[in-house]
């Protein structure tokens, strides 16, 4: 994460890190480009989110990184790098949604801030299976794509426009349930 946050993140685009994490992590200003770490320690505001399960981007720096033996014909099952994305991401996810049950409580601060403030929401979550890497530029990802809410097709802006309504959403498609290329991954 440090040689890509210097080499690939400040030097080709031009990235900003949040000023705020930056200052509390003078030593890996890297960590402050980690979305999971910014999730957890540094949004106070109320936000969406729209994480694919097996996001290609995502996944390919898994595969690279974690699982290097699985590209090569290795020990690794095909498929295991992609499980254990998943697998991650749902846990992950569940977290910071349960934020006040599992994730605050970790953090003291944090719980007292949210405490205070009367506009605060848990976040909102949409987590398809469907491999993709952006859910705003297309109908299909917007719109068609689906997870399963109580047993009923739930599109992404369903889901978010029910979390700015009731301020109340989270949506899995749980590991496995929505395998690549079926109707719900259109």
């Amino acid at each position: 994460m440090d040689f890509e946050w210097h080499q690939v993140m400040r030097r080709l685009w031009n990235a900003r890190n949040d000023e705020s994490c930056e200052l509390l992590n003078v030593d890996l200003p890297a960590r402050c480009a980690d979305k999971t770490h910014l999730q957890r320690h540094h949004i106070t505001t109320s936000y969406f989110t729209r994480t694919d399960q097996l996001d290609p981007v995502a996944y390919a720096d898994v595969w690279r990184k974690f699982y290097p033996d699985a590209a090569i014909g290795g020990s690794y099952p095909i498929g295991m790098a992609g499980f254990k994305q998943s697998l991650g991401t749902v846990l992950n996810l569940q977290q910071i949604y349960d934020v006040n049950a599992q994730l605050l409580p970790r953090y003291p601060s944090e719980l007292s801030a949210v405490s205070a403030d009367a506009q605060w929401q848990a976040p909102g979550v949409f987590a398809p299976r469907c491999g993709d890497h952006e859910g705003l530029l297309s109908t299909r990802t917007y719109v068609n794509q689906t997870v399963p809410v109580a047993g009923v097709p739930t599109n992404y802006v369903t889901g978010f426009n029910t979390w700015l309504a009731t301020g109340n959403f989270a949506a899995y498609a749980p590991v496995g349930s929505i395998p690549m290329g079926v109707p719900s991954c259109p």
